[in-house]
């Protein structure tokens, strides 16, 4: 299995992954919320804003309630037993965004119901709702996103095989406006539901990304004209950086990479530089903005 890995220097960033993304209690610009219902499906109501961004808010809330209540009464005509339930939580609630989540049960029939989630982001400012696409809104920040994704899942998959799809691993629902995140402190959680990347015994699988993974920019590596530079090829396809990873050189070196960096890119025999800065080599692919550290087995 090929692994999708972006430009990250994950050592340092993946610590910041490890603390659950929380709402944080102390708010800059934040709005009263107060329970609501509608023909018994719950639904939140936003006070305390701009009244213009209020009202949006709580029309696209309230019509999600509309929505499930109408749901629930064309199933029950159809089969008795059948449903359509909701609940809501208000997992965000400050610096001017809020997140509402609406997680939902819809039973037809058979062995189980259908579990998922449908979330709302606004901005509290405008009352438009906020989408995945408004947060990753360049490729830099695409990619450290779905590296990140793929790395977490991988750990997950690792520490327990029968939790994570194998293949979802690098193949996961991931569209800038269907997919579902919610905000948090220290940056987003992307919400996945059962049977998109695990079974439905796993549940509802949230994957933090931090801001500083979304945020990074690979530094540029320059090379002194005085250090020693061996050019040379990949003999063959290359496929992204990786610790351990074995290259093997046009000119018959054979390098090892030795630092812990990760990186998915395919290319046909590009071209390379390894120099030697200080005690170590690095070794510069073409295409690719860092280096690595190499020593040499052969």
């Amino acid at each position: 299995m090929k692994r999708f890995i972006g430009m990250l220097t994950l050592v340092t960033l993946i610590v910041y992954s490890l603390s659950p993304v929380t709402s944080i209690k102390a708010a800059s610009s934040k709005a009263k919320i107060e329970q609501a219902v509608y023909k018994g499906q719950p639904y939140v109501r936003a006070s305390g804003i701009n009244q213009t961004a209020a009202n949006k808010i709580n029309q696209a809330l309230k019509q999600y309630a509309v929505n499930a209540a109408a749901s629930s009464v064309k199933l029950k005509k159809a089969n008795k037993e059948s449903w359509h339930k909701i609940s809501v939580k208000t997992v965000y609630n400050s610096n001017a965004k809020l997140s509402v989540l609406f997680e939902y049960s819809i039973y037809y029939g058979g062995a189980h119901d259908v579990q998922g989630t449908d979330t709302f982001n606004f901005d509290l400012t405008t009352g438009d709702r906020i989408y995945l696409k408004d947060v990753i809104n360049n490729q830099t920040k695409l990619v450290n996103t779905r590296t990140f994704i793929t790395y977490m899942l991988s750990e997950k998959f690792k520490k327990n095989p029968s939790s994570i799809f194998e293949e979802s691993i690098t193949n996961y629902p991931f569209d800038p406006v269907e997919t579902g995140f919610y905000f948090g402190n220290t940056g987003i959680a992307v919400r996945f539901d059962p049977y998109q990347v695990g079974p439905f015994s796993e549940g509802i699988i949230d994957i933090p990304v931090p801001y500083t993974v979304i945020d990074y920019k690979a530094p540029t590596i320059s090379i002194n004209a005085n250090q020693d530079v061996i050019k040379s090829k990949i003999d063959d396809d290359f496929e992204g950086f990786d610790e351990g990873n074995i290259y093997e050189l046009a000119n018959g070196q054979i390098w090892k990479q030795e630092n812990y960096h990760y990186h998915y890119a395919y290319s046909y025999r590009p071209d390379v530089i390894i120099y030697k800065d200080g005690g170590s080599y690095y070794m510069k692919v073409e295409g690719q903005d860092q280096a690595v550290r190499v020593s040499r087995l052969k």
